[in-house]
This record gives C-alpha cells, sequence and structure tokens, in this order.
C-alpha cells in the first residue's frame, strides 16, 4: 500500500491524507488545498482510481486499508 500511496501526485497524497487520516470534510480540504469543493472530490476520486487500478482493489478496501494505516500511526 505505501509503494502504491507513493505512485501518486503530491496532490493526491495530500486529499487522502486530509481527507482519511486529518478526518476533515471536503469544504475544509477545499480551503486548505485553494481549489475547489467539486475540485476536492475530482481529485479524491482520481486518487482513489489510481490506487484501485495499481492494487487491484475496490474503493472500499482501499478506504479501509487507508484507515488501518491511520489506526496503526503509520502515515
Amino acid at each position: 500500500m505505501l509503494q502504491a500511496l507513493n505512485q501518486l501526485s503530491p496532490r493526491q497524497k495530500e486529499v487522502l491524507y486530509l481527507r482519511y487520516f486529518e478526518e476533515l470534510e471536503y469544504n475544509e480540504i477545499a480551503g486548505m488545498m485553494d481549489i475547489s469543493v467539486k475540485g476536492v472530490y475530482k481529485l479524491n476520486s482520481r486518487a482513489l482510481e489510481t490506487l484501485r487500478g495499481i492494487l487491484d482493489m475496490p474503493n472500499s478496501g482501499i478506504i479501509s486499508m487507508l484507515l488501518l494505516l491511520r489506526l496503526k500511526g503509520i502515515l
């Protein structure tokens, strides 16, 4: 999973970190990243899509793995 995350763009990693590790809402992320809320949704979706292609698993599995990494304090 960590190798897959390292294949994302810095912005994609940032949006995933803010959403799934910091548990911020989309509007909060938009303000922090200086993009629209729609832009946050798109960036998040593309990041998950990229991970899905790399890891060959559904979004639900990817999100579960991200949450597990957060709980273990890995990221």
